[in-house]
């Protein structure tokens, strides 16, 4: 799902699974979230960062429709 990465891992979590996650522990303290690691040397077809921009703009629009 993410080739973009130093050591990708075969079957590493799907976008949905991460936004499983993400829905789990969100809560009013949530104040950031990082990315740890994006090589985009190593990315396909542009696959990663295309994934990236997805997971910010879910981002933004959750801290937006929901709030913090």
């Amino acid at each position: 799902f993410f080739p973009g990465v130093a050591q990708p891992e075969p079957f590493g979590l799907s976008p949905a699974e991460t936004l499983m996650c993400l829905d789990a522990i969100w809560s009013q303290k949530v104040r950031g979230f990082a990315i740890s690691e994006f090589v985009p040397a190593h990315d396909r077809r542009d696959q990663s960062l295309a994934t990236l921009v997805w997971l910010a703009e879910w981002l933004f629009l959750r801290i937006h429709e929901k709030g913090r």
